[in-house]
């Protein structure tokens, strides 16, 4: 059990700070918009890629949330 805890809270760390490094890696307006559309470094679509940075933070959350309660005991 502790093992399934661990990856995710691993996987939900990892989701997290990838979103946050697009979000605060541009210096201008510009680039800060340009990354926030593009998850993953990938280019697509404005609309897609903002609900898969939504999605992204709600999933990162809710795993590494899951995998603190299951490494306390809790769940």
């Amino acid at each position: 059990m502790n093992t399934i805890a661990i990856l995710e809270l691993i996987v939900g760390i990892l989701f997290l700070s990838e979103t946050l490094s697009r979000i605060t890696g541009g210096e201008t307006p510009r680039d800060i918009y340009c990354n926030v559309c593009r998850p993953f470094f990938v280019k697509m679509p404005m609309h897609f890629s903002i609900f898969i940075t939504f999605m992204e933070t709600v999933a990162g959350t809710l795993l590494a949330f899951h995998g603190l309660l299951m490494l306390k005991g809790i769940v």
